[in-house]
């Protein structure tokens, strides 16, 4: 419960009743499946894994999370995520659905996928294997570019992998790679970088308080983004934001 006088950036006490309504809005909408990129839990603690396993229980579309930095804040709780919602205990998978391929990245922090790293030579397996023959689409927390949300006085350095540029060369070797979706910043942004969609995705907690769905077509995508219809939560987290609140827009 919030008292709804006050305004408040992340309406943290709806969240459970917000993730209740637009699960089941996604159902009607005729969606998929429902994926996660990251910060779904904050933190990751016992209590909120229980209620996460009870959504997913009872929705009648899979779930595919990956981790993000919140659910990763305390030792132990990242292991336990992994394990519970991602198939892996190191958070990173992969699905098919028809022609597409779904790259789930873990990146609870910037330097997840660095060279060294047993995920990143899985990445190289997947990019080989699917990158020439099938769609790809990324799924993780951290982007690999700087969307304008973050740009100039309003970069805190915490948007990118830290060996972005790498990653970017990397991809052009791979033309299946048509789009990589993020989070952490909750911003609906879009930036198209060497053919490919670089797409940042909304949080229903946070201005602008909305969600996406994502049409996949052979010769591309349509990324719609909805607000939540309940007002003054919105209004709540506009208020919060100050006029700033059309930025992140």
């Amino acid at each position: 419960y919030i008292n709804r006088l006050d305004s408040v950036k992340f309406i943290y006490g709806n969240a459970l009743e917000a993730a209740d309504n637009y699960i089941y809005r996604l159902e009607e909408q005729g969606a998929e499946f429902i994926l996660f990129p990251g910060d779904t839990l904050d933190p990751a603690s016992k209590e909120n894994m229980e209620l996460f396993s009870v959504l997913r229980d009872k929705s009648t579309i899979p779930f595919y999370p990956v981790i993000g930095n919140h659910e990763a804040w305390v030792n132990g709780d990242a292991l336990k995520f992994n394990t519970i919602f991602c198939f892996h205990e190191k958070g990173f998978y992969a699905f098919s659905k028809g022609h597409a391929r779904f790259l789930m990245v873990s990146t609870p922090n910037q330097s997840s996928l660095y060279t060294h790293t047993e995920q990143y030579s899985w990445l190289l397996r997947e990019l080989d294997q699917y990158g020439h023959t099938m769609k790809l689409f990324l799924f993780l927390h951290f982007s690999f570019i700087l969307h304008p949300c973050v740009e100039g006085f309003k970069n805190d350095v915490m948007q990118q992998l830290y060996n972005f540029k790498e990653l970017l060369t990397l991809f052009r070797d791979y033309k299946g790679i048509r789009a990589v979706f993020a989070g952490h910043k909750n911003v609906p942004s879009k930036v198209i970088k060497d053919g490919i969609a670089h797409i940042l995705s909304p949080q229903l907690i946070q201005a602008p308080c909305s969600y996406d769905i994502v049409d996949v077509f052979e010769t591309g995508l349509i990324r719609t983004v909805y607000e939540i219809d309940e007002q003054d939560y919105l209004w709540q987290s506009r208020q919060a934001f100050g006029k700033g609140w059309r930025e992140r827009y």
